[in-house]
């Protein structure tokens, strides 16, 4: 008999987990050695693992998991489908147990190692769909706390998301208020953008100006698209913003330490 072994994660972060009592976030080599001693037991042969990155809350997301599930449905046939617990599977309840009908259907059979239940009688399907109700409640009530937390820290003016490009964001120690202050490295790169756009080169040719200077932006290479967005967004923000000389711009964004 043989298997397809599924295995999933939603952060990398989580992969640093070292406590594999906790069943929801073991790392995912610890996912496989779970569902390899249940198929060494079992005279399983596991034919192929699949390893995710991704959150459970929208299972059209898990792109990894349709692509594998498109290929059980065209011409890669397995006995059986495993997980290391049903949360890895999906926490998207609904179109979870359509998922499982459709293995059902093609004849392979989903069992879950740590819960120890598969989904073929009425009894293993109750309880399936029980662990997956569970499953994407657990997913809602970490949503709907971190919806309040960020609804609280906007009424006292707390500042939400990652900083626009030449702002950064840092926490007021006295009010705990998260606020944005000058990044006067990116606003030296706002202006060099100005001083280029203003002699006519293209977007595209600013990005291959900053990349071969090794201006980086935020740690990616720049993009003609990344250059147009600030350009536009500072522009609207900043009409009468002067032109400095592109020469010293470039001497002080040397002198910045980041």
């Amino acid at each position: 008999m043989s298997a397809v072994v599924y295995c999933r994660l939603s952060s990398k972060s989580q992969n640093n987990n070292k406590d594999i009592s906790d069943e929801k976030n073991i790392p995912i080599e610890f996912q496989e050695s779970i569902c390899q001693k249940y198929c060494d037991d079992h005279n399983i042969t596991i034919n192929k693992v699949v390893f995710e990155i991704s959150s459970g809350r929208v299972l059209n997301k898990q792109t990894k998991l349709m692509s594998l599930i498109r290929q059980l449905k065209t011409r890669i046939k397995f006995d059986y489908f495993l997980v290391s617990d049903v949360s890895r599977l999906t926490r998207d309840a609904s179109a979870g147990v359509k998922l499982l009908s459709d293995l059902k259907n093609i004849k392979i059979k989903f069992f879950s190692v740590g819960d120890q239940t598969g989904y073929e009688t009425i009894h293993e399907q109750f309880n399936v769909r029980s662990l997956l109700n569970l499953a994407q409640y657990e997913t809602d009530k970490i949503s709907e706390r971190v919806k309040r937390s960020i609804e609280e820290r906007r009424k006292i003016g707390s500042f939400i998301g990652v900083a626009p490009f030449g702002k950064i964001a840092y926490k007021d120690n006295e009010t705990g208020i998260r606020k944005l202050n000058v990044n006067r490295y990116e606003q030296i790169i706002i202006d060099i953008i100005n001083c280029l756009i203003h002699r006519n080169m293209h977007y595209y040719e600013i990005a291959n100006y900053l990349n071969d200077l090794n201006i980086a932006c935020r740690k990616k290479d720049w993009t003609s698209s990344r250059v147009k967005t600030i350009f536009i967004h500072n522009n609207k923000q900043n009409r009468n913003r002067k032109l400095t000389n592109l020469d010293k711009l470039i001497d002080s964004l040397s002198k910045i330490t980041i």
